[in-house]
């Protein structure tokens, strides 16, 4: 049986995120971090509108704007949307700055990693990999920003079945954001488990299972034993486990997996049945 092996779908946006948002509203950094996106939209909407009439649609913050928009549009999976924002947004950095400036560099990452999850793998490696040479000629060797962009080409490359070829990113990638982060920032699992799936497809279970194990313990630590992310690192180590045929090791994670899921479903009917004062 053909093993469902899931890794939750995470685009890395949030250092994008964490530049715009000294400037926005709180009410609406506040939405965005509750991942309240649809809460948020129309509060980034009307930014948009107020900005391009005050600055001009030419103007670097409204680029800005047109980013954020791009950000929660492509978070609600609203695609054609978030691709006319972030175009938008990178002609205006282009024509305002150097082709070779960092903002520009932001721009095509959002949109590249926009276009993997179209499924343009074609489109995205172009923008992304242009992104990485904009970054490694404006930035050291060790900038999280060059970590980060690694990781998107990266993506690009497992996407298209090239598991060798982004294993290597991935390694740079994590060097990178340990260097920078320290060894437990949410960061770090993330790039744990995209190259546990590489091995993962590639048959090589002895050198996944380490790196879910790594990942599992940061999250525990990080985020407490029963947040989602825990959840969907214990299947991914049970999942393993199961193509093993290792099922007595396999089943404890499913069933402490499942006990997560039950208690958030719990705790979110608690929640709404809560009284509206």
């Amino acid at each position: 049986m053909k093993c469902a092996y899931s890794f939750a779908a995470v685009f890395v946006m949030l250092m994008s995120w964490q530049t715009l948002a000294a400037n926005l509203p709180p009410d609406l950094v506040d939405l965005y971090g509750q991942r309240k996106f649809a809460e948020a939209l129309p509060l980034a909407q009307e930014v948009v509108a107020i900005d391009e009439k005050a600055l001009g649609p030419n103007h670097l913050d409204f680029a800005k704007d047109l980013n954020l928009l791009g950000l929660l549009y492509h978070e609600l999976r609203h695609y054609a949307e978030a691709e006319a924002s972030y175009e938008r947004s990178l002609a205006i950095r282009e024509q305002q700055l150097w082709p070779d400036h960092p903002d520009v560099a932001q721009s095509l990452s959002n949109l590249g990693l926009l276009y993997i999850a179209e499924g343009r793998y074609v489109d995205a490696e172009r923008l992304l990999k242009r992104a990485l040479a904009i970054r490694v000629k404006a930035f050291k060797s060790d900038h999280p920003d060059i970590g980060l962009s690694l990781r998107n080409v990266g993506n690009v490359y497992a996407k298209e079945g090239r598991c060798s070829d982004a294993r290597q990113l991935y390694k740079t990638s994590l060097q990178i954001f340990e260097k920078a982060f320290g060894p437990d920032h949410p960061y770090i699992p993330l790039v744990l488990d995209e190259l546990a799936a590489c091995y993962y497809k590639q048959h090589k279970y002895a050198e996944a299972e380490p790196l879910l194990k790594k990942s599992l313990a940061i999250r525990e630590k990080t985020r407490g034993p029963d947040h989602p992310d825990v959840e969907v690192t214990l299947r991914n180590l049970a999942a393993l486990y199961k193509d093993e045929g290792r099922y007595s090791d396999a089943e404890p994670l499913y069933k402490r997996a499942a006990a997560i899921r039950e208690k958030l479903q719990h705790d979110r009917l608690e929640t709404a049945q809560a009284p509206q004062l």
